[in-house]
């Protein structure tokens, strides 16, 4: 367990026989202030995922640039661009953002689902109107 200030339990690091897990807190109990998060898809939109090899080995990965992604979400990067050390990336903190985009793109194919199914479902008002052009045509021709 790891402690802020000596009083708050803000981590944990837990294992079993098959994993070792790292936990930040986030019990409500810690936070104060909270509001839904706003713009996702927008934010997200920003992030530039790339393909790269390290140097140290030329292992190729996939990741972001850490001075980019601080531009958009500032909480997953430590250090400063070009400071002293180098600059890291907790990616799993941009989880919350990755959620919120995800939450925001289902709206949006809802949206447009249900356009779709008006679009091609006649309405009922159109159905009777076609069911009536039916019944004159055939009374014509019975005459």
């Amino acid at each position: 367990m790891f402690r802020a200030n000596s009083t708050a339990e803000i981590g944990f690091i837990n294992n079993s026989n098959t994993a070792t897990t790292y936990d930040t807190g986030s019990d409500y109990r810690l936070k104060e202030n909270i509001r839904t998060l706003e713009n996702g898809l927008s934010r997200e939109k920003q992030l530039k995922p790339i393909k790269f090899d390290w140097k140290a080995d030329g292992t190729s990965s996939e990741g972001f640039l850490a001075h980019e992604a601080a531009e958009v979400f500032i909480d997953a990067v430590h250090g400063e661009k070009d400071g002293e050390h180098m600059q890291g990336m907790d990616y799993g903190r941009i989880t919350p953002l990755l959620v919120k985009a995800i939450q925001e793109q289902e709206e949006k194919i809802e949206e447009l689902e249900a356009k779709v199914e008006e679009l091609t479902n006649p309405s009922l008002e159109e159905r009777v109107h076609e069911l009536e052009q039916r019944l004159i045509w055939q009374h014509k021709q019975e005459n």
